[in-house]
């Protein structure tokens, strides 16, 4: 009896070291190209890349494209318009190298991640202008 109770509290001890504390930071994303985010759909990834056109629709949401510009984009990052506030100044992305970090998915046929917070959002390198 003594041995089974010895047996159960070394494994409870064992997995509570093993766990993660609440908060801890989780492991890095891993990072693709905008030409590699299509072999990627459905991971949670950091995707790398110059950003070759912004463009902001009627409705105030905000198109990052790279690759080439649109229809011909390889990657899209799309920021809605009520998360668009949250952003400064996402124009200024034009010729950038950047990071965007989320869950890749497909949209109208091209991989895309939504941004909805400025944390998802990394400048590596400004545009020189």
């Amino acid at each position: 009896m003594h041995r089974r109770v010895a047996t159960i509290l070394m494994v409870v001890l064992a997995c509570v070291a093993v766990a993660k504390p609440a908060g801890a930071a989780q492991s890095t994303p891993p990072r693709y190209t905008p030409d590699q985010a299509k072999d990627h759909v459905g991971e949670f990834a950091t995707v790398e890349g110059r950003v070759v056109e912004v463009n902001e629709s009627g409705a105030g949401n905000v198109f990052v494209n790279f690759g080439s510009p649109y229809p011909f984009n390889t990657f899209t990052t799309f920021v809605s318009a009520s998360d668009a506030r949250w952003f400064f100044n996402l124009p200024r992305l034009k010729g950038a190298t950047v990071q965007v970090t989320g869950d890749i998915r497909f949209y109208k046929g091209k991989p895309e991640i939504v941004l909805t917070k400025p944390s998802q959002l990394r400048v590596i390198a400004s545009s020189a202008k």
